[in-house]
C-alpha cells in the first residue's frame, strides 16, 4: 500500500461520521483492550499511546517487563489517572500537534486505538506523529471497524 494514512482515512470514510467534536470519557478510555496489546510487538521496549484514556492499555504492556509507556490524551479526568499508571502522560490536543517533547525515532512503537475518527485532520497528526517511530518501528492503529498493524511508511 502507498499511503497508509490516505488508506485509513478513506476506509473511515465509508464508515461514519467522524467524531472530532466528542473527546471520549474518562470511563470509555479504561478499557485494557488485549485485542490491541497482543498486536504490539514484544520486541517493543518505548510506546508511545496515543489516546491513552486512564492508561489501562498502557499498563498491561508496562506488565510485560522493562517498557516505557509514554500516553497522550486529551481528556484531563483520564489523563490525571494515566499519570499514576504510566512513564509520562502529555494533555495534548492532535488536532493543533505540532512536536512533542522527543527526539526523532524514539518510539518503537505508535499506538491509535479507537482515536483516528475523533480526529478533524486525521492524515496530518499521523504525519506529525510519525517523525517520533523508529524507522523500523511498528504502528498499531484500530477503528470501531477496523485494526491494523503496519510496519511500513505511512507518509
Amino acid at each position: 500500500m502507498e499511503n497508509l494514512a490516505e488508506h485509513v482515512v478513506q476506509a473511515m470514510a465509508t464508515r461514519q461520521p467522524r467524531l472530532a467534536d466528542k473527546p471520549a470519557s474518562a470511563e470509555a478510555c479504561s478499557f485494557a483492550r488485549p485485542e490491541v496489546a497482543k498486536l504490539v510487538p514484544l520486541t517493543a521496549r518505548r510506546i508511545l499511546d496515543v489516546g491513552c484514556g486512564t492508561g489501562a492499555l498502557g499498563a498491561s504492556l508496562k506488565a510485560r517487563g522493562e517498557v516505557e509507556v509514554v500516553g497522550i490524551e486529551i481528556n484531563p479526568a483520564a489523563a490525571a489517572q494515566a499519570a499514576g499508571r504510566l512513564d509520562q502522560v502529555l494533555t495534548v490536543d492532535l488536532n493543533g500537534l505540532e512536536a512533542l517533547p522527543f527526539p526523532e525515532g524514539y518510539f518503537d512503537c505508535l499506538i491509535l486505538a479507537d482515536v483516528l475518527e475523533h480526529l478533524v485532520e486525521p492524515v496530518q497528526v499521523l504525519c506529525a506523529l510519525k517523525r517520533y517511530l523508529r524507522a523500523d518501528g511498528c504502528l498499531v492503529i484500530s477503528c470501531p471497524t477496523f485494526v491494523i498493524t503496519a510496519w511500513f511508511k505511512i507518509c
